[in-house]
């Protein structure tokens, strides 16, 4: 039986190592543009799956067509990209395989939201607001208090971060992160669609969090029941912009 694990969404460098590292054992699927800017070998056609992302059906077919042509079983789904989670999550049920569901994906993905729903769970964090122009950007410096956090909704790891000291930094900072995310190319990282039900545009909303002390840290863990295990930790640092109260984050 061909039994495979599909990796969904992953870069042409990832596809290139996980197949040469484990050969005859994964299913790619992969954005078509990315496969076409690719510098490394092409996998043979029965190892990946091109298909335009951003039309989840579409995806879905070519996976179906791929799978009955080739007399292929999905043995599991993985994902390495953040904005793939959610169509991981959506094949990954289509085809009565374990994963995350695509409403924590979401939420986790969010800024914001993964922080509201750590705050109805008592576990202890900023406090966090949206702010949606810069009227709303000073009340909420006023409720959060400096120097303050912003941030895009979504976006991955520290991008357009920054630490703002005083507040005509805040308003500067704000004012480049709606900018840069205006004309920003990645419409899967940042989707207009991003929270089903809910009013809130990754490409215009800017989360500002309160600013605690300390040294910065990135984590990713796994969670069994009660238990997290750790997978990595990072170390963050923070610039600073020379001749301002900002800081990006990196």
């Amino acid at each position: 039986m061909n039994k495979r694990v599909l990796v969904v969404g992953t870069t042409p460098d990832y596809v290139d190592l996980v197949r040469r590292r484990y050969p005859g054992r994964a299913l790619f699927l992969t954005e078509r543009s990315l496969r076409l800017k690719a510098r490394e070998d092409t996998p043979d056609p029965s190892e990946e799956v091109l298909a335009d992302f951003d039309d989840t059906k579409g995806v879905a077919s070519a996976l179906d067509t791929h799978v009955a042509r080739n007399n292929v079983t999905l043995s599991g789904v993985a994902c390495y990209d953040d904005e793939s989670l959610s169509l991981a999550s959506i094949l990954a049920k289509r085809g009565g395989l374990p994963f995350a569901e695509e409403k924590a994906i979401r939420i986790s993905r969010s800024k914001f939201h993964s922080k509201r729903a750590w705050i109805g769970a008592d576990v202890p964090c900023p406090r966090v607001q949206i702010a949606r122009d810069e009227e709303a950007l000073e009340a909420v410096v006023d409720r959060l208090g400096l120097p303050i956090v912003l941030k895009p909704l979504t976006g991955s790891g520290s991008e357009l971060v920054f630490w703002c000291r005083k507040r005509e930094d805040a308003r500067k900072a704000f004012r480049t992160i709606r900018r840069k995310l205006a004309h920003h190319p990645d419409k899967r990282m940042y989707p207009a669609d991003f929270m089903p039900g809910g009013n809130f545009d990754p490409r215009q909303d800017v989360v500002a969090e309160e600013s605690f002390a300390g040294p910065e840290y990135s984590c990713d863990f796994l969670l069994f029941g009660q238990r997290a295990q750790l997978v990595r930790l990072a170390g963050k640092i923070i610039s600073p912009h020379l001749g301002t109260g900002t800081a990006f984050i990196y």
